[in-house]
């Protein structure tokens, strides 16, 4: 054994070495602990609500958990918005750090201070766009929580179109048998 060892040593230091080196740099995610908004990869991404390809760099949104730091990324800003408060409703949603570019030029913005306007065509058609500050040919700017109210009533008029007027997925079949 003590043949073994001094012959295997030498070899097995540095590959040890070296493999600690490569988890401290590749292996360990870094933590966003300034909350900022992560590099989105334009089309190769996915909107972690709908799975398509974020590729519209003017309505893209990030959400980015206050107690993990992960960022998620989404195509539309309703898409965010239902993922996080409506289908998870997760303790942190309140705290929520959300961010999404700018319909005037891809810019983040935190989106509860952002002037949004409607009327804009979005990726899933929920219309909203983000601005820094108002734009002049729009009158006002709609405050984050009618942004928030409006995206569920679109969901849900769009639900009751696709599902007439049972819950997501939901069949008469289903409804019966409660």
């Amino acid at each position: 054994m003590n043949r073994f060892l001094k012959l295997a040593l030498p070899i097995l230091i540095p590959i040890l070495g070296m493999g600690i080196i490569f988890i401290v740099i590749f292996g360990i995610p870094k933590k966003n602990n300034a909350m900022k908004p992560v590099p989105i990869r334009w089309g190769e991404d996915v909107c972690v609500r709908c799975d398509m390809s974020i590729v519209d760099g003017y309505h893209a949104a990030e959400i980015i958990n206050p107690v993990t730091k992960k960022a998620y990324k989404f195509d539309d800003i309703g898409c965010a918005v239902i993922w996080l408060y409506k289908e998870h409703k997760f303790k942190w949603a309140d705290r929520a750090v959300i961010w999404v570019t700018s319909a005037k030029n891809g810019a983040w913005l935190y989106a509860k201070k952002a002037c949004w306007v409607s009327g804009q065509i979005t990726p899933m058609g929920f219309g909203f766009g983000a601005y820094k500050e108002k734009p002049h040919q729009y009158k006002e700017c709609i405050p984050w929580k009618t942004v928030v109210k409006t995206i569920f009533k679109k969901e849900e008029k769009f639900e009751k179109a696709l599902y007439g007027g049972y819950p997501s997925g939901g069949t008469s079949d289903n409804a019966s048998k409660k």
